[in-house]
């Protein structure tokens, strides 16, 4: 079954073979709302739009089965679509379309090569319902090009070392990173290199560790250098180095994380320390630290591969102290 067959399945269970979702599709969409249309881009690799081609969009059923909830026939060269999306009518008995805050996944059926591609995924973002009624629209642009796009960088102490984290949604002939760092703003020196991903459309997390730092102030920047030798450089930022003063626990890295992430806290004295993870409804899913740390900022890592996607709570105690943070796997 293919995607020619979209508007007589929808709001049936879709029967399909899995292909490599790496094939056609970027793996990450930035959805944006307004007046209840819903925007996106999405990256099509190796593949031209041409007429008979087609665009589906797909959520699950309450057994995780896909439910078509809306597609559109494509004509050549085409690169902006509009597409009526069905949301769940909660009169019905069965699920039959799309609840706001839920995974959607798209799927480009490729008339020439008879091939359908499938993304991986993602978490529509918006909030409210949509337009009073069953239906929401979604405007996408489609793209032949793939973007070198840096998401997010970032650095904190750990220890007597200073982590730079960053995380790439795509790349397009990337050669790698060069880290550089300074402290009077003003003559950057090259500390360390990273080698890139190359071309990809999957989420890229790289970590470069700036080892034995006396307190003070810093700044980094990357040097991102493509295969050809042109570079581009990123934002620059900064971090304060020295002993915590105070108790404090950070937003977890990356968030959202598949399958892994990083929390990091200070302690700011030696004494016992408990972090543990919960789910919303206030189970204990596991222990990551129940001991007596030194005072000074700690990184923990968490695998969450063995458990279901959804919103965790860590929680750190120390003392009388306690803190919270909310966590996101998405799978």
């Amino acid at each position: 079954m293919h995607m020619k067959q979209f508007f007589s399945v929808c709001f049936s269970v879709f029967l399909f073979t899995q292909i490599n979702s790496q094939e056609a599709f970027s793996q990450h969409f930035t959805f944006v709302q307004s007046d209840d249309v819903y925007s996106t881009v999405i990256h099509l690799v190796g593949v031209s739009v041409s007429d008979q081609d087609e665009i589906g969009v797909f959520c699950s059923d309450d057994n995780g089965a896909p439910i078509c909830a809306g597609a559109t026939v494509l004509s050549a060269e085409q690169t902006n679509v509009s597409l009526a999306t069905w949301k769940d009518d909660p009169q019905t008995q069965e699920k039959d379309g799309f609840v706001t805050g839920e995974m959607m996944q798209f799927r480009f059926w490729d008339a020439s090569e008879q091939h359908e591609f499938n993304t991986i995924p993602e978490y529509l973002r918006g909030n409210g319902e949509w337009n009073n009624g069953l239906w929401a629209e979604l405007n996408l642009t489609l793209s032949t090009t793939v973007p070198v796009e840096l998401s997010s960088f970032a650095a904190q102490m750990v220890n007597d070392n200073i982590v730079v984290e960053w995380r790439t949604e795509t790349e397009k002939n990337a050669y790698g990173f060069d880290i550089e760092r300074c402290t009077d703003y003003t003559q950057f020196q090259k500390v360390g290199f990273l080698k890139a991903a190359g071309t990809t459309i999957a989420p890229q997390h790289y970590e470069f560790v700036d080892q034995n730092i006396t307190p003070g102030t810093y700044h980094y920047r990357l040097r991102q250098i493509d295969l050809d030798g042109t570079a581009e450089y990123s934002n620059t930022i900064q971090i304060e180095c020295g002993k915590p003063i105070s108790y404090h626990l950070y937003s977890n890295y990356p968030n959202p994380f598949n399958p892994s992430t990083y929390i990091t806290f200070d302690l700011p004295e030696y004494g016992a320390v408990t972090l543990q993870i919960f789910n919303l409804h206030g189970q204990l899913v596991e222990t990551l630290i129940k001991q007596e740390l030194n005072s000074g900022t700690h990184r923990i890592e968490w695998n969450a591969s063995q458990f279901p996607s959804g919103v965790y709570i860590a929680r750190l105690i120390s003392g009388r102290q306690a803190r919270t943070i909310k966590l996101m796997l998405m799978k």
